[in-house]
């Protein structure tokens, strides 16, 4: 099972993922997206950039926690791992 941790800002001009930390089974991002945060429809484009970014069927993602939140939670069972290290700055 993997955790993602997401802060999400609705209503952008410009849609992506920021990778900010991926360790063992969790995962931080930054999510921006252009829908507005009313009736679901932010949460709902979330989950469908987070099931084209990882290559996962939408139906795979839950939305956990922060269903009226900047700051969710959602879980998956299946990850990817080599596209999200791939993708984070080397330290």
């Amino acid at each position: 099972m993997f955790t993602i941790f997401a802060k999400v800002t609705p209503k952008s001009k410009t849609p992506q993922i920021e990778v900010l930390e991926a360790k063992d089974n969790k995962i931080s991002l930054k999510v921006k997206v252009r829908a507005a945060p009313e009736n679901g429809k932010a949460n709902d484009e979330v989950i469908d950039r987070l099931a084209d970014y990882f290559s996962i069927p939408k139906s795979k993602i839950g939305l956990k926690s922060g269903h009226s939140s900047r700051n969710k939670v959602f879980v998956t069972e299946y990850i990817d791992i080599t596209k999200i290290s791939m993708q984070l700055p080397l330290c």
